[in-house]
């Protein structure tokens, strides 16, 4: 599974946009326009993020190792539950946010799920933890799934991040929990059904550090 991360502190971002647009125009042009249309449809609030989402999928694709211009995905889009998808399904993905970075995540073959969270507060944690107790009980399988993941920086180029094994925390959890159910595809929907999902479902969850922050990723692939 690949990780490809970005920040969400980007500067000029609509041209950086034009930029990568026209960096791909010939080799993604399908992907390009859904790409657009995906962007003009979120709302002022979230355009900015989406933009750098649209951003991160182009540059990530032409950096992956099994990426060619024949397997170019043509275009993104939803599958029938909503999931984000390839209209080809030449590769899996999956796309998550937190206050800070922007995440897609790519595989080969299996159906994946991400999430990343910023570390939760005690109190916090304690409040949702009474909420959702099938959260806070969660027994996964863990996959020994080989990671690569990398940060983008300013200058567009990716830089290999480490990721550290979590620890049992209540945040470590609520991400398992929620790229669980990104893989299934329902979201919290399927929350009743997480323990069984969770025994189809491997996951595990990682934690790196930016600009002091615990920042948890989980990643769930199916079996």
């Amino acid at each position: 599974m690949y990780l490809y991360f970005l920040s969400k502190k980007m500067q000029g971002i609509d041209a950086l946009w034009k930029n990568t647009k026209s960096k791909y125009k010939e080799k993604m042009a399908e992907l390009i326009f859904s790409l657009e249309d995906y962007i003009s449809t979120s709302g002022k609030a979230n355009r900015d993020e989406r933009m750098l989402t649209a951003i991160l999928i182009l540059e990530s694709l032409s950096n992956l190792p099994f990426f060619t211009s024949e397997s170019a995905p043509r275009s993104l889009k939803k599958d029938p539950r909503g999931k984000p998808c390839f209209d080809d399904k030449s590769i899996k993905m999956n796309i998550a946010h937190n206050e800070d970075f922007v995440l897609v995540a790519y595989d080969e073959n299996a159906e994946i799920g991400v999430d990343l969270e910023n570390e939760i507060s005690p109190e916090k944690a304690e409040k949702l933890a009474k909420r959702f107790e099938g959260i806070f009980s969660l027994k996964t399988k863990k996959t020994k799934e080989k990671i690569s993941a990398y940060e983008m920086k300013e200058d567009c180029i990716f830089t290999p991040i480490t990721l550290i094994a979590a620890d049992e925390s209540f945040t470590a959890k609520w991400t398992a929990a929620e790229a669980i159910m990104k893989c299934d595809g329902g979201g919290f929907s399927t929350l009743p059904k997480l323990e069984n999902l969770a025994k189809c479902i491997k996951v595990c969850t990682y934690v790196f550090k930016s600009d002091e922050k615990k920042i948890y990723v989980s990643l769930a692939k199916k079996d």
